[in-house]
């Protein structure tokens, strides 16, 4: 019995997590009086959602293939936003 695609449903909750992290994380800077990183968290974890639809596809057509190529993209730009953030919460905090 092969994989039923269950793979692919961990990755889509996995972005999902991350999603209400950004979300919390752009709650608290807003009540921190910080409303460039909490919209940077907003626009986060609004990109993600838009691709969440589409990593699912992939994943699965990859598992049902039994062959497939990474979106090697998503991750370091994911990184670079959130580094972003914490950028951006130390900028402010400094001055």
């Amino acid at each position: 019995m092969g994989d039923t695609g269950l793979q692919a449903e961990r990755t889509v909750l996995a972005w999902r997590r991350s999603q209400v992290a950004l979300l919390l994380v752009a709650c608290l800077a807003w009540r921190g009086e910080m409303p460039v990183v909490a919209g940077m968290a907003v626009l986060l974890a609004l990109l993600g959602r838009a691709r969440e639809r589409g990593v699912y596809r992939r994943g699965l057509g990859m598992l049902r293939r039994e062959q497939g190529h990474a979106a090697a993209w998503s991750v370091p730009l994911c990184t670079l936003g959130v580094a972003g953030l914490v950028l951006g919460v130390w900028l402010r905090r400094s001055f």
